[in-house]
């Protein structure tokens, strides 16, 4: 959902048992009738449940553990690291 507000949001912000993740944010201006200059930011924020968040957080981690462990036989056995 796309969202704007007139403070820069935290890119992860946890309110209770909600994950809101924003992403994409980009800080425009808008001119308002008097002529006044706004600092708008706009961005897009998705809500997860904490434990859902934990979840993906935990399976992305894990996948990521792999891929180093992977990365670094292949360096060992290259001889690039010892």
């Amino acid at each position: 959902m796309k969202v704007q507000s007139t403070v820069r949001p935290d890119k992860i912000e946890i309110l209770g048992n909600k994950v809101l993740i924003r992403s994409n944010i980009v800080e425009t201006e808008k001119v308002e009738e008097n002529g006044d200059i706004q600092i708008i930011f706009e961005y897009d924020e998705v809500v997860k449940i904490k434990d859902e968040y934990i979840k993906t957080i935990s399976e992305e981690n894990t996948e990521l553990e792999l891929v180093v462990g992977d990365l670094t036989e292949m360096l060992i056995d290259k001889g690039v690291i010892y």
